[in-house]
């Protein structure tokens, strides 16, 4: 399998290479474009395959300059048969610098956010070459400079919080441009910063705790509450002190009775004598 490529701006691809991508089995084939454009690889027959263009060496970070030639490129799909194949010639279609922000919910600006590009093929750039700076723009690892070269539809996904990372925005890219992502769950990743709009960086909340009761929480928990002036005023009617109440007789309700009379010894005396002079009675007069 052979084949070549040029770059439509004219720039030289000698760092780049091209991969096959099995479409069932997902199994990368690389090759490498030499000085003249050429690349050819051999692979399995009877397979269908995605080809895509990367501007980077095998095992090399992203190409940081620009020059007009983007990261990555879907460039055919083909099935290879029995039979050797000439390809022919294929064109990289120019790359537009494109200025991505990422920001959380708030609006604030996160650095450190890994970063993947990936293509309508499913081909993507990897989790080394791309970041975002203190401003939440991205920048290649190598770079300080904001911005990457884009070409065609591509898809903006964090890496790798989850499998394939969160989808951050799907664009198509023919001209230069500017946009803002929002990422929504940025303390799921090690290592992201935030910063507010003053450029300070915000902390982590701290940990909730419940707080202890106040005083008077506590206070209304442990104690009655207080009476008012009047409810102790009419509790100290009915049960304070009844030294200046009214004595009331046995017999009588006067004050003035006989001491004799209220006397409960006089009292149980009498009344047992009462009953035996009954008794006497009913004995004598049942005769």
């Amino acid at each position: 399998m052979s084949a070549s490529v040029v770059a439509e701006t004219g720039t030289a691809l000698t760092d780049s290479h091209v991969v096959f991508a099995d479409r069932e089995t997902h199994e990368w084939y690389r090759a490498d474009i030499d000085e003249d454009g050429n690349f050819s690889a051999d692979l399995p027959s009877n397979t269908g395959y995605d080809v895509i263009f990367f501007h980077q060496k095998q095992g090399d970070l992203m190409r940081s300059a620009f020059d007009g030639v983007p990261v990555i490129a879907d460039l055919d799909q083909i099935r290879v048969e029995n039979e050797p194949m000439e390809l022919g010639n294929y064109t990289v279609p120019e790359g537009f610098v494109t200025t991505i922000q990422v920001v959380d919910s708030n609006g604030n600006p996160l650095e450190n956010v890994p970063l993947s590009f990936y293509t309508q093929y499913g081909a993507g750039t990897g989790p080394r070459s791309f970041t975002t700076n203190a401003d939440g723009y991205v920048t290649h690892a190598a770079s300080s400079e904001a911005g990457i070269e884009l070409a065609g539809s591509m898809t903006i996904r964090t890496h790798p919080a989850s499998a394939n990372g969160e989808l951050l925005d799907t664009i198509f890219v023919d001209e230069e441009k500017s946009l803002t992502v929002t990422l929504r769950n940025p303390e799921e990743y090690n290592g992201i910063v935030v910063h507010d709009d003053s450029g300070d960086v915000t902390e982590p909340p701290p940990e909730t705790q419940t707080p202890p009761a106040s005083d008077s929480t506590a206070q209304s928990i442990r104690t009655k509450p207080e009476q008012t002036a009047a409810q102790q005023s009419s509790s100290e009617s009915s049960t304070g002190d009844n030294s200046n109440s009214v004595q009331r007789g046995f017999f009588s309700n006067g004050a003035n009775e006989p001491e004799a009379l209220s006397d409960p010894m006089n009292l149980t005396v009498g009344g047992f004598l009462l009953s035996v002079a009954g008794i006497v009675f009913q004995m004598v007069g049942g005769k």
